[in-house]
């Protein structure tokens, strides 16, 4: 299979794992994660690559509940808070 038909493919399985991403949003993130600023120099085996990639770290994402998220930035903003008594004199 050439690298032009498992761009197409993996777009496929991208659209179909993740409906709520547009298409844009799939090729545009797998793009600027590998910095790849000049598209027109990159050649097809390398774009697959760079798809491929993004579907995997795509795949391992967990989605996390509003109240979970909620707390993790609340526990960063209070990092200065944790654990500075036992360095106290």
């Amino acid at each position: 299979m050439k690298f032009y038909e498992k761009i197409l493919t993996t777009l496929t399985e991208l659209k179909t794992s993740h409906p709520e991403i547009s298409l844009g949003k799939h090729i545009a993130t797998a793009i600027d994660s590998k910095n790849m600023n000049d598209l027109w120099a990159t050649s097809d085996k390398e774009l697959h690559n760079n798809l491929i990639n993004y579907q995997a770290s795509l795949d391992m994402d967990i989605p996390h509940q509003e109240d979970d998220i909620e707390s993790i930035l609340m526990d960063g903003k209070n990092l200065y808070n944790i654990g500075f008594d036992e360095y106290e004199d």
